[in-house]
């Protein structure tokens, strides 16, 4: 019996590894989408991005566009030599890798005018429980050990010449 309740405790911590480690799908600029006027170092400031995550970017496909670039192309808002190019309105990139990562937008003026993401993106989610796991002891196999007289708390000599 003992055995079966370790087994048990191994499938509940690992069923709680895998709750704590779902992907989220991240909409850039929340409701604003991908659009001018939205501080995106803002809006990634504090998310945890991490690989098995998405970015999805929402935008009108026929005035605007992604580009994911290298760290220079970013810095210089050049829009040349993109890593990859997007104008579906409803662009969904996957995270897969670790370091950061680099898009801005390829309509001319925007990334001057601050169309631009920046992430970091960490190569393995954190698991961090809201309390810590503990697990309990796994029962004796064995039967508790009995005396066959309870022990006195004063040997006998004591109690007869005190009276008690």
């Amino acid at each position: 019996m003992g055995g079966g309740c370790v087994v048990v405790m191994v499938a509940l911590v690992m069923c709680l590894l895998v709750l704590g480690t779902e992907e989220t799908t991240w909409k850039v600029g929340d409701s604003k989408g991908w659009q001018l006027n939205v501080d995106y170092a803002q809006w990634s400031r504090g998310k945890l991005f991490v690989a098995g995550d998405f970015l999805l970017f929402t935008y009108d496909k026929n005035t605007e566009n992604v580009l994911e670039v290298s760290a220079a192309d970013y810095a210089s808002c050049t829009t040349i030599a993109p890593i990859a190019a997007y104008s579906d309105g409803n662009t969904t990139v996957l995270l897969a890798n670790y370091g950061r990562r680099f898009f801005i937008s390829g309509i001319p003026g925007h990334c001057l005018a601050s169309m631009t993401l920046q992430i970091h993106e960490s190569p393995e989610p954190v698991f961090s429980p809201l309390s810590p796991l503990t697990i309990p002891p796994v029962p004796s196999l064995s039967p508790p050990h009995q005396e066959s007289s309870p022990p006195s708390a004063l040997p006998r000599s004591a109690r007869q010449s005190s009276n008690l």
